[in-house]
């Protein structure tokens, strides 16, 4: 998949970016907007989804409203290289079963002509931060760690 142009202001990347920010940072109040901030072709993928599509990526999303109470994406730094942008974030959610759930990613996010995302890579660490919670999943990830680990590590506190 090519990029943008290079005419592509960086106001209009600006904008766009903070259009889809700000549906990420509202998902508690539903998917408002998001269909002006995503091209038709749009392709999506995170440690759990790869679809491809606007009305896929609404799917994802809904489910995850569905499944994650109280939902909230901190952002806390973004970068740009031309078109494409990576942005920082913090979440935390309820998670049904799970109780808590907090952890830090990134997003890339790349922009077309029109300053909406073409593609979004979600890029987090599902093994230490969503399988290691799950009782039988979560001792064997453990256990693999601890094997494959030179120097033993405290465990982590998604609150540091």
């Amino acid at each position: 998949m090519t990029g943008p142009s290079e005419a592509m202001t960086p106001r209009l990347l600006q904008q766009g970016l903070e259009r889809y920010l700000q549906v990420f940072t509202r998902l508690h109040l539903g998917l408002q907007g998001l269909d002006d901030c995503l091209t038709e072709q749009v392709e999506f993928r995170d440690p759990f989804n790869h679809v491809q599509g606007r009305a896929a990526v609404q799917r994802v999303l809904q489910h995850f409203i569905e499944h994650v109470s109280e939902p909230r994406f901190v952002i806390q730094h973004c970068a740009w290289s031309g078109s494409l942008c990576f942005v920082r974030w913090d979440f935390s959610g309820v998670v049904k079963g799970l109780g808590d759930w907090r952890f830090p990613g990134v997003s890339e996010l790349l922009f077309d002509e029109q300053g909406r995302v073409l593609r979004h890579l979600d890029h987090w660490d599902a093994g230490t931060h969503f399988y290691s919670r799950l009782p039988l999943l979560g001792w064997l990830n453990r256990t693999l760690v601890a094997r494959l680990t030179a120097v033993p590590q405290p465990p982590y506190k998604a609150d540091e």
